[in-house]
Order: structure tokens, then sequence, then C-alpha cells
């Protein structure tokens, strides 16, 4: 399994940076970690990314050594599931107003 590096720097009490990224560039993601970013957020709520675009924008984030990170259309779980399944490190839930 691939290291989390933000994850890594966050308990080390370092602070982490990134870029949402709403448009389905895999290229953009690549910029985005060869700019020394430490994550991404590839963004299905609000952008036009389809789960094919998906796996290349994250393969682009491993490539160029940033955390992927998704926020899923929905807080379903099938939703959360499909994009940890794809490969994402983690996730930005939307809608969720209690604990």
């Amino acid at each position: 399994m691939l290291a989390n590096k933000m994850k890594a720097k966050l308990a080390a009490g370092q602070p982490v940076f990134g870029v949402s990224v709403m448009i389905p560039s895999p290229q953009i993601v690549e910029m985005v970690g060869r700019l020394g970013f430490d994550w991404v957020l590839i963004d299905f709520e609000h952008g036009a990314i389809s789960p094919e675009t998906l796996q290349a924008m994250v393969m682009a984030a491993e490539a160029s050594g940033i955390t992927p990170i998704a926020r899923p259309a929905s807080h379903s779980e099938q939703e959360i599931t499909k994009l940890l399944d794809a490969g994402v490190l983690g996730v930005q839930v939307p809608h969720v107003s209690t604990a």
C-alpha cells in the first residue's frame, strides 16, 4: 500500500498544503504534485469527474508523490466505498451536520 505522506506530516505536527480539483484532468493533478503540494482533493460533488478519470487522477497523484483525497457526491456508504476502492487515501464527506 502507498504511504500516506500527508498523514505522516500531520502526525509530526507539520502543516500540509493542497489544492481542490474539479476539472477531470490527470495532468492538473501531476502539476499540483510537481509544484510541491502535499495533497489533492478530487471533487466529485461539484466537478464533472467520471470514475474512469478518477483512476487516472489517482495514478497521477501517486506518481507525483501527493496524497489523493476525494469528495464524494453524497455521504452514502456506496459513494465513499467506490472512491476508496479507486485508491484515494482519504475522503472529505459532504453534507454532514452531526457527529
